[in-house]
């Protein structure tokens, strides 16, 4: 089986966050809580939203895996119940009532 290593490395304001998915929602909402303080269309604001664009893109991308890592399993968990139903059949079948 193969397997790979895929890492990213995010900075914001200059500082490293920490690739887990809890530290980029709350960078984001830290992000989205000074950008309303900001002034609409100032370029402050305009960069805010750039950095808050990216890290919903990450989230979104991370979303996406879990829901292709999710169907494969359910694929997997149905074709297995298929199996496991058939030998439940031929089990009864094979088993005498008394």
């Amino acid at each position: 089986m193969a397997s790979y290593d895929r890492r990213i490395t995010l900075y914001i304001n200059g500082k490293e966050v920490i690739n887990s998915v809890a530290n980029i929602r709350r960078e984001m909402t830290m992000l989205v809580n000074q950008q309303s303080r900001m002034t609409i269309g100032s370029q402050e604001y305009m960069n805010s939203i750039r950095r808050i664009q990216q890290l919903r893109g990450v989230l979104a991308q991370h979303n996406q895996q879990l829901a292709a890592t999710n169907g494969m399993w359910g694929r997997l968990n149905s074709k297995y119940d298929i199996y496991a139903w058939s030998d439940w059949c031929s089990y009864k079948r094979s088993v005498k009532y008394r």
